[in-house]
């Protein structure tokens, strides 16, 4: 998103568009029900700036190419950069104080920031396939300068478009020579963005030839505006009205397929800007003081505008009686950037020649990044000004048991990526302390990883054994479930050779430990298919019974070994309306009074005790058949004899997400469980008695 042409050619209606496409922006940044499209006012911008560039190109014609190249990009250096660096570092510094060290979305946030710099963050953002529409996407400090990234590699290659078709050096017919270059490159643009808007919808996002389309556009504008031939004269007859109306609807109205209002957006905006004229009421709006001011502001305001709302998602929250406040500061901070930074960076004498002007920008901009990543090795820590890492880290953390090997990246497997077994059984075991204290072997899928919280206390409390492995989505014993996806079908195989080398390993004062996500597989998903070992469908119930005699069939292969079989009950399953925020968000800190609505859940007891009611009946019945086979039940711990559970006990955060716990609710079940363990008189190894 960039601004600026010379004077010579000004057209103060394109500051009245830039202004209706930052409020838009702003407005669906605020709150998607304000501007459910408000997001394509970053594709008005795009064709904006295939306008301009090439109006204040067309009015520098040279002879030599190293002076005109070296001339435009001084002139974009010192129209975008200080305004960007000051905004990075300043963000940066506050982030620092209210996100967390440790926080996932803390070091994508700096990462970003660093990758902006230098006209990358789109492409950073793509290779971590950020989902710009997610919410996790709304607490990264820096996601909205990606559309900076796209339009700075855009300006690597079009100045060479420019001077290939001779348009740079103002040669006769050079305008027809780039309209037909820009059209085709064009058209295979459009093309690959259709094609990975249906297979890689990140990418048709974030990337600049999936974008170059639109840019392009803004091009083919200003050149059907200076050729002034049938089809300039055609649009110059319609009223503007026609065009502006249908695009404010769609910005700030309607509702509509991303793919379809972008190129809607796209279309009606190249109308906008070949067919606005002098003397139109949209003209005579567009240039009113208030919106050209708003239109000055544009670029610093979408810098400043996303560090606001970001900022205030990690402190106060974003609601009704703090908007006002935070549209103020936008705006205050806006003026300031233009008005302090952004203005007198475009218009001082930067030093030296045009090529001087360029080593100082990039000497900046390589200083400001590395002294972010500095700053991000060195300081972050102590620049945080919330609770220290200890207190808080059981809340936000889960499948990790801290200062140990047994992380969810050494002991899990998903969508066929893991660690070789040899690793995992080498980093996922740790010894008894005593020969007399008994080894826990847990297998399962994500409901096995969750229980690191409990795993940590047995472990360095009680002395006692364990080793931890599972695979995410794929239960134990396998499940009847078809597998119609070929990376599924290699999670189940990891599952079964998972079982039997566990199986094999089995001895005497071991205890099989089994947590499983039963309501994903016979519970609410109501797509699951079923089929027995020889491929004949099978109904829900059909196949739990068949599973259920599977459990049984492994229970009496452990009782061989003398080995006891402990299968976890069904935990409370909360039902969520939104994505989570960021699970350091939902820790309540001095500067965090209110927690983010989407923390908190709750749910009726016993309708949450019905739903889980004949799953756990199947189970209770295999346990009365063989006798080795127990049954831990954590809901009454997790969800206390109220009407109501929620995830929160005592002021701490006990559930990671909707079903899967955090280690601080994994060691709220430390003494339950360890009474079970006595109750049923496996506290002490036979094989040392």
């Amino acid at each position: 998103m960039s601004t600026g042409s010379a004077s010579s050619s000004y057209r103060r209606d394109i500051d009245g568009l830039r202004a209706i496409a930052v409020l838009a922006v702003i407005a669906n940044h605020f709150n998607k029900s304000l501007a459910p499209n408000g997001f394509l006012g970053v594709d008005v911008f795009f064709l904006i700036s295939g306008y301009v560039i090439t109006s204040s190109l067309s009015r520098r014609p040279t002879t030599t190419w190293s002076d005109w190249l070296a001339s435009f990009y001084a002139r974009r250096m010192k129209r975008l950069l200080p305004a960007l660096l000051v905004c990075i570092a300043v963000t940066v510094l506050l982030g620092s104080l209210v996100i967390p060290p440790y926080a996932p979305a803390g070091g994508s946030s700096w990462r970003t920031g660093v990758s902006a710099i230098f006209g990358l963050s789109n492409l950073y953002l793509h290779s971590t396939a950020t989902d710009y529409f997610a919410e996790s996407s709304d607490y990264n400090l820096f996601t909205q300068t990606w559309s900076l990234g796209v339009e700075e590699q855009f300006y690597f290659f079009f100045p060479l478009l420019l001077w290939l078709t001779g348009f740079a050096q103002g040669r006769v017919h050079a305008a027809r020579r780039l309209a037909l270059a820009i059209g085709g490159l064009g058209l295979g643009s459009l093309g690959l963005y259709l094609t990975l808007a249906n297979h890689d919808a990140a990418g048709a996002f974030f990337l600049m030839p999936a974008r170059f389309w639109e840019l392009g556009l803004g091009c083919l504008a200003f050149l059907t505006v200076q050729r002034q031939g049938r089809l300039n004269g055609l649009l110059q007859r319609i009223n503007p009205c026609w065009f502006a109306l249908p695009l404010v609807a769609l910005l700030f109205v309607l509702k509509a397929r991303i793919t379809t209002a972008t190129l809607a957006a796209a279309a009606l905006t190249w109308l906008l800007l070949v067919a606005l004229r002098p003397g139109s009421a949209v003209h005579g709006l567009l240039t009113r003081p208030i919106v050209l001011w708003f239109g000055a502001l544009s670029y610093s305001l979408y810098l400043w505008h996303w560090s606001v709302l970001v900022l205030s998602r990690w402190t106060i929250g974003i609601h009704p009686w703090t908007a006002p406040g935070q549209a103020g500061l936008m705006l205050l901070l806006g003026w300031l950037s233009y008005r302090w930074i952004e203005t007198p960076g475009r218009q001082a004498s930067w030093p030296g020649s045009r090529a001087a002007t360029i080593r100082v920008g990039l000497a900046a901009a390589c200083l400001t990044a590395l002294t972010l990543l500095g700053f991000e090795r060195t300081a972050l820590t102590a620049a945080f000004r919330g609770r220290p890492a200890a207190a808080t880290r059981q809340e936000v953390e889960r499948s990790t048991i801290p200062a140990t090997t047994v992380t969810k990246a050494n002991c899990s497997w998903y969508r066929g990526q893991g660690p070789t077994l040899a690793q995992s059984l080498r980093l996922c075991t740790l010894p008894a302390r005593t020969a007399q204290s008994p080894r826990l072997l847990v297998l399962g899928d994500s409901h096995a990883g969750h229980l690191t919280g409990l795993l940590d206390r047995l472990h360095h409390d009680d002395g006692i054994g364990l080793r931890l492995l599972y695979v995410h989505g794929q239960l134990v014993p396998l499940s009847p479930e078809l597998e119609t996806r070929a990376w599924k079908a290699l999670d189940k195989a990891q599952q079964g050779r998972l079982i039997e080398q566990t199986m094999a390993e089995l001895q005497p004062g071991d205890v099989l430990v089994i947590s499983n996500y039963l309501e994903s597989v016979f519970g609410i998903d109501r797509r699951n298919r079923y089929a027995d070992d020889r491929g004949h469908p099978l109904t829900r119930d059909q196949a739990y019974a068949l599973w259920l005699g599977k459990l049984e069939a492994l229970a009496q292969r452990a009782a061989r070994k003398k080995v006891p079989v402990v299968v976890v009950l069904p935990l409370p399953k909360f039902t969520r309306g939104r994505d989570l925020p960021p699970p350091e968000l939902c820790v309540r800190e001095w500067f965090r009074p209110l927690l983010d609505p989407g923390c908190e859940f709750q749910a009726n007891r016993a309708r949450l005790r019905q739903q889980i009611g004949a799953l756990s009946t199947g189970l209770k019945a295999a346990a009365a058949r063989q006798p080795n086979l127990l049954l831990y039940d954590p809901f009454s711990v997790l969800c206390p004899a109220h009407s109501t559970c929620q995830n929160y006990l005592g002021g701490r955060r006990t559930f990671f997400d909707d079903d899967h716990l955090n280690n601080q609710g994994g060691a709220l079940l430390y003494d339950d469980f360890l009474r079970f363990l006595s109750r049923h008189g496996l506290l002490s190894s036979p094989a040392a008695g």
